[in-house]
This record gives C-alpha cells, sequence and structure tokens, in this order.
C-alpha cells in the first residue's frame, strides 16, 4: 500500500522545469514494434539516412528512472522483485501499474520522458558516433512485429496505404539491420535462429494448440537496435557498471556437444570453445544441413547462460567486449541501475 500511494502522487504532467535541458525530439517519427500482447511499451525506434548512404539510429528507452528515486519505497520495491513476470492472462510488475502501463510507458501519441542514444554509421554499418541525451518524445505508431514484416515483405495496398508515413524509414531500418548483422557476423558474433512454440489458451485460459513461432524481419530490427544500443551504452559507462556478461562455455560440455555432432557425420573444430568466430563458421556451415535446428538447440544447452555481474567479463555469443541491458527499465531492475 505504501508504494502504490507513492506513486498516486506522480503526475504525470510534463511541466517546462520537468523538460528543461532535455532534448526535444517529439518531432522525430519514432515508433514502437512489439508482440500483439505487449502490455508495457519501453523501447522506441527511429532511423534517418542520410547523404552518402550514412545512417542515425534513434533508440529512444522510457526514463523511468526520473519518476523513481534512488531509495524510495518505489525503488526499493522495484529491486527486491527484480524483474516483471508475465503470464498468459496477467502481468505481476516491477513497478506498480500506473507507472509500467501509463505514465512510463511509451504509449502512441503522448509526449513521454526518455533516455536517447543516438548512434551514427557509415554506408557500411560501422559505428561512427555516438551522444546520449535525457529527452522528451512522442510515439508515432504503436506497431507490430507481423505488421512490419507484412509491410517489408509483401504488396499489401491496404496495409501499406495504411502505414504509408513510416513505409520509407521501415526500409532504411531493414537496410541498416542487415548491415549490422554483417558486422556483427564477421567479429563472430553467433547469429542463432531457433523457431520458439507459442501456448494458444482457449476462453478458460486452458491450452488449446502449440504454434511454431519463426524469427521474422522485424524480430531481427529490434534485436539489433537493442544490442547497437546495449553495447554502445556499455562501453560508453565502462567501469565499474552492471554488465551482462557470457562467459566462454565449458571445455567439458563442448566435449560432449563435439560426441553428439560425430553421430551426425559433424566435425567441430577444437578452437570453438574459445573463439567464438570458429564456431559461428562452422554453425554457417551446418546451415546447409537438414540438421541446422537441432544443431543449434544442442549448442545452446552446451553454452553458458548469460548473467548480471558487476566485473565485465565480456560477451562470448556477441563477441564482444562491452555490453549491458539499457533497454528494458520498466522491466528489469538492472537496466533501472543503469539508467
Amino acid at each position: 500500500p505504501e508504494v502504490l500511494a507513492e506513486a498516486a502522487k506522480i503526475s504525470p504532467d510534463l511541466s517546462p522545469q520537468t523538460l528543461a535541458g532535455r532534448l526535444d525530439l517529439r518531432s522525430l517519427p519514432l515508433i514502437t514494434i512489439d508482440g500483439e500482447t505487449a502490455r508495457d511499451f519501453d523501447d522506441g525506434v527511429c532511423v534517418v539516412k542520410k547523404p552518402g548512404g550514412r545512417f542515425t539510429l534513434y533508440v529512444a528507452i522510457a526514463d523511468v528512472s526520473h519518476y523513481v528515486a534512488v531509495g524510495s519505497l518505489l525503488d526499493e520495491e522495484a529491486r527486491r522483485r527484480g524483474t516483471s513476470a508475465y503470464f498468459p492472462q496477467r502481468a505481476v510488475h516491477m513497478l506498480p501499474e500506473r507507472l509500467a502501463s501509463d505514465i512510463c510507458s511509451l504509449i502512441p501519441g503522448e509526449d513521454r520522458l526518455a533516455v536517447c542514444a543516438i548512434l551514427h554509421y557509415d554506408r557500411t554499418g560501422r559505428l561512427k558516433g555516438q551522444e546520449f541525451s535525457r529527452a522528451v518524445i512522442r510515439n508515432h505508431a504503436r506497431l507490430t512485429y507481423h505488421i512490419v514484416h507484412s509491410l517489408l515483405t509483401e504488396d499489401n495496398r491496404k496495409l501499406h496505404s495504411q502505414y504509408r508515413p513510416f513505409l520509407k524509414m521501415l526500409q532504411h531500418m531493414s537496410d541498416l539491420c542487415r548491415l549490422l548483422r554483417e558486422r556483427r557476423g564477421e567479429r563472430g558474433s553467433l547469429l542463432l535462429s531457433i523457431p520458439e512454440a507459442e501456448v494458444v489458451l482457449d476462453d478458460k485460459g486452458w491450452p488449446a494448440e502449440i504454434r511454431r513461432v519463426d524469427s521474422l524481419v522485424s524480430h531481427q530490427l529490434i534485436e539489433e537496435f537493442m544490442i547497437a544500443a546495449n553495447e554502445a551504452v556499455s562501453e560508453y559507462i565502462g567501469e565499474p557498471s552492471l554488465f551482462r556478461v557470457h562467459e566462454r562455455p565449458d571445455a567439458e560440455k563442448m566435449a560432449v556437444f563435439r560426441t553428439f555432432l560425430k553421430h551426425l557425420g559433424l566435425n567441430l573444430p577444437k578452437e570453438a570453445h574459445r573463439n567464438p568466430r570458429v564456431l559461428k563458421g562452422f554453425l554457417e556451415e551446418v546451415q546447409q544441413t537438414p540438421y541446422a535446428p537441432m544443431v543449434q538447440l544442442m549448442l545452446l544447452r552446451s553454452l553458458k547462460q548469460a548473467r548480471y555481474a558487476g566485473e565485465n567479463l565480456g560477451h562470448y555469443g556477441l563477441a564482444t567486449d562491452w555490453y549491458t541491458h539499457f533497454t528494458s527499465p520498466i522491466r528489469r531492475y538492472p537496466d533501472l541501475q543503469v539508467h
């Protein structure tokens, strides 16, 4: 009750004093891209293509830290919960719903406070400059993964007409996404694409169907942009900080994985557990075989799980020395700490 009372006192009005010193990005055509059942929206994205094929990527994240003061009851409760938990028919939020689903959520058409990473890329997708700023933004459209996928891959005239103002930007997003994946692949980042399973419930809440959910172009857009922002923020903050680390796999587990592969007639190079680039090259060869989904799944079970740490141990799977979580402060306390 005390936490809810503290949340009830928070004013959603953005006064001139609140906006003073913030970058005004309300005219920027930021959009959100989430699943159909998303309950809160904490990341907005925008890509502007510049002369010479250069790109500027804006990743605007809800500025939860403006409303949740360090040491407040809201902060203590959020830390105790750690994350939001999402169930098929309800959510147990890390923050009171008034904040999670309203004041902090990037609701379409509403002015919202954000922390923005502005990343500048050359025509090949290499990072050439970066800026970080507290900002005020506006979500110009709430899109879903399936809508964006259809807009980019299908000739649906009705849908194209409905989202015409965003078509060119979405194409620029797709172009930048492709370049970022290429650059990540070059450094040895593991580009796994494993279908997921979605359980469909009936009106009474009982499982009625299990559907295969494939990774769409739109999923890749958000994945690449969030990885880029997380990496840039982590390097910008430096140490000390809170990191998302992924350590090298255990040699023993990789030995078991290697034995499994031999039964399929596949040979895993010895350096794979030390060098992600070697492992990536092997996965590219396997991709041409019907065993690819099974091999990727077994590989995931052989790798260590990513975790939070106060020590920078690097991220093996992403092949990067700097990585944190910055993009979901509404639902993850580590992200709020980084903010």
